[in-house]
């Protein structure tokens, strides 16, 4: 789908920075530079470009689409430092408790860590699909 979709007038002029750097790097002879470059003008979809370009190094990755970023939503990043510092509190007290009384206890933390954990990774998994519709929702929004 990537592939059909047209190439704007600024991937133009990168590609064709592109193929001045790679002839300036001695990537390419003067008539491959001139073929790439006259046919690079006639593209119209990033189908097409990609074989003028595809085999050059491109800084910064220029033209390669990146994938769309899935952020997690707030209330679950809050829930997950709440579990993370509840579990790190606890722990820290268990360690001092072992130590200051020289013999290992029953590991409790783990009572803490555990349940609350799981319970909290599956409501992460069972909610990622829709961090990935937000996020194409929030795209679309700013486009406009």
């Amino acid at each position: 789908m990537h592939d059909q979709r047209r190439i704007s007038d600024q991937e133009r002029d990168t590609a064709a920075a592109l193929l001045a750097a790679g002839y300036a790097d001695g990537r390419l002879d003067r008539t491959e530079h001139e073929q790439r470059l006259g046919r690079l003008y006639q593209v119209r979809t990033h189908g097409e470009l990609r074989p003028l370009v595809g085999d050059l190094p491109t800084p910064g990755g220029a033209l390669t689409a990146s994938p769309p970023r899935r952020r997690m939503p707030g209330a679950l990043r809050l829930l997950w430092t709440l579990y993370a510092t509840g579990t790190a509190v606890s722990t820290v007290v268990y360690a001092l408790v072992t130590v200051t009384t020289a013999h290992p206890g029953y590991p409790w933390p783990l009572w803490v860590a555990g349940p609350a954990g799981a319970a909290l990774a599956a409501l992460t998994l069972s909610t990622r699909p829709y961090w990935r519709a937000r996020t194409v929702r929030t795209r679309r929004r700013n486009r406009r």
